[in-house]
């Protein structure tokens, strides 16, 4: 009897040390995974410029296109005018429009008539929308114009110009001295002038475009606008 009590002894003490073995090189069935998120700043981008011309109105061959020209008025003489918005490389969609100020508007309406009659709209690719009497001077008429294929975006490399808003102004042959001299007071503030205003408003957000404009004419200080001017 005593010497069996030893052999089955024995034995549990070979099970336990077997068993200790194995929990010492035992390995764990792991894997692990990771999501980087990685934010960049979309960007609505335009340019606005026009050919640049002598003071005669034809273009100076060459040159670099510009924001701001400078025109001699002569009765019965047209005049090359085009101001053109470029899409920039990896602007968002966008709506697009353009704003036309003409200025000392009662001189110029005697003069020449209504902005259609100087110059030669591209009706074809911008529409004509809510246009005001006067502006905030109260002698200057403001035009609204949209891109009608707005909403736009450009995911390339390159600049997308758009159609031109018109190409010409025309100064009519019947203008009179006098009606020609009151398009000029001698205060740039207060003398004839058209400018045109490239505008650009993301379109993701908006129910419409017309929900964009006013979110864009809410704000008091836009920083997608540029201007060309003569």
């Amino acid at each position: 009897m005593k010497t069996g009590s030893k052999i089955l002894l024995g034995v549990s003490g070979a099970v336990l040390l077997v068993a200790g073995s194995v929990a010492g090189t035992l390995a764990f069935l792991t894997d692990d995974d990771t999501v980087t998120n990685t934010f960049t700043i979309g960007k609505v981008d335009i340019s606005l410029t026009e050919t640049a011309v002598k003071p005669d109105g034809t273009p100076d061959e060459g040159a670099e296109r510009v924001k701001e020209n400078e025109y001699r008025l002569v009765p019965g003489v047209t005049y090359t005018k085009d101001p053109i918005l470029a899409i920039e490389p990896d602007s968002e969609s966008a709506y697009i429009r353009m704003i036309v100020r003409v200025q000392n508007w009662e001189a110029a309406k005697a003069a020449f008539g209504s902005l259609e009659e100087i110059v030669n709209l591209d009706t074809a690719n911008w529409t004509a929308v809510q246009l005001e009497e006067d502006g905030l001077d109260g002698n200057t008429k403001i035009y609204e114009y949209r891109y009608k294929e707005s909403p736009i975006a450009n995911a390339t490399n390159e600049a997308i110009e758009l159609p031109a808003l018109f190409t010409e102004l025309t100064v009519p042959g019947d203008l009179t001295s006098e009606e020609l001299g009151a398009l000029y007071t001698g205060d740039e503030k207060t003398d004839f002038r058209i400018t045109v205003e490239g505008h650009a408003i993301q379109s993701t957000g908006f129910a419409s475009a017309d929900a964009a404009w006013t979110a864009f004419d809410n704000q008091e200080n836009p920083t997608e606008a540029t201007t060309a001017t003569e």
